[in-house]
């Protein structure tokens, strides 16, 4: 029987973050870890978004970024600056390559 020290049910962003920052540290050296996911293919199936301050540790794979919001309908628009914030868009394709 095969025995594992850790398991990652899904290989979403989190999935994935939690397994890069786990093999990125010293502590997990010694340790098997398994990830598994429902789907053994994975594309282009989703983005994720998030806000972030300057640049951040996934910048290579950030497809776009929004440094104002939008608000409006038919009695009221405005935009407003989030500085010194960003949104952030990655696409999963990128970001499953990079891991």
């Amino acid at each position: 029987m095969v025995t594992y020290d850790y398991i990652i049910l899904g290989a979403g962003a989190a999935g994935l973050m939690l397994a890069s920052r786990m093999a990125n540290d010293s502590f997990f050296d010694d340790k098997s870890i398994l990830i598994i996911d429902k789907s053994k293919n994975k594309g282009n199936d989703r983005t994720w978004c998030f806000w972030e301050e300057n640049e951040g540790e996934w910048d290579e794979v950030v497809t776009k970024t929004w440094s104002n919001i939008y608000f409006g309908s038919a009695q009221f628009s405005k935009t407003i600056p989030i500085a010194p914030y960003k949104y952030k868009m990655i696409r999963s394709e990128a970001f499953y390559n990079s891991l």
